[in-house]
């Protein structure tokens, strides 16, 4: 399955391995550590220009995305269980 995070990015359902809340962690100072780290390491992708509202964590890299947690996990789980639309 492919889940829109915004911008123009499309990611596998597989690749994903957590969408977290930075309304809830984002000021978390592991998170900052974990972000920061991201940047240095140049994993990161910020798609949201300063207004991050979730962290989607893949086996690759790290994106910042204006999307709701709430829509992203809408979004992955439309048809549940399957990879029917891979």
């Amino acid at each position: 399955m492919l889940v829109h995070i915004g911008g123009e990015v499309v990611l596998r359902s597989r690749e994903i391995i957590g969408v977290f809340d930075l309304q809830t962690v984002g000021d978390a100072p592991i998170t900052k550590e974990f972000v920061d780290l991201a940047r240095t390491e140049a994993t990161i992708v910020d798609l949201s220009d300063g207004n991050a509202k979730s962290l989607v964590l893949t086996t690759d890299k790290v994106y910042l995305s204006t999307v709701s947690i709430t829509t992203i996990r809408k979004r992955a789980t439309v048809n549940p269980g399957t990879d029917d639309h891979e």
